[in-house]
């Protein structure tokens, strides 16, 4: 899919960011600059008073997830390749699921 994986999570959290709002989840979406670099990368921030989520999207399909427990200050992280978009599907809803 090539750079289709950094676009496609960005048109995932503009049709989500209200309905993540509106159940008390800040977002935010970060794209990497366009400097010529080999993979180019997304970032999306998932957030709540007591968690914090991240998933970070390359262009060649890599991505990876942090979750953070903002009391313990604990953060875990997973290394996922992506294949399909289930694959990208599940990343999303991993993150979701980290901040709640």
């Amino acid at each position: 899919m090539g750079g289709a994986w950094t676009q496609w999570l960005s048109d995932w959290f503009a049709e989500h960011e209200e309905s993540l709002r509106t159940r008390g989840i800040l977002g935010d979406l970060r794209r990497s600059p366009a400097d010529g670099r080999a993979k180019s990368s997304v970032v999306m921030t998932l957030e709540t008073d007591d968690h914090i989520a991240a998933l970070t999207v390359w262009s060649s399909g890599e991505a990876e997830l942090e979750y953070g427990d903002v009391a313990s200050g604990l953060v875990r992280q997973e290394h996922r390749e992506l294949r399909t978009v289930p694959d990208l599907l599940d990343a999303v809803a991993s993150t979701e699921e980290g901040v709640r």
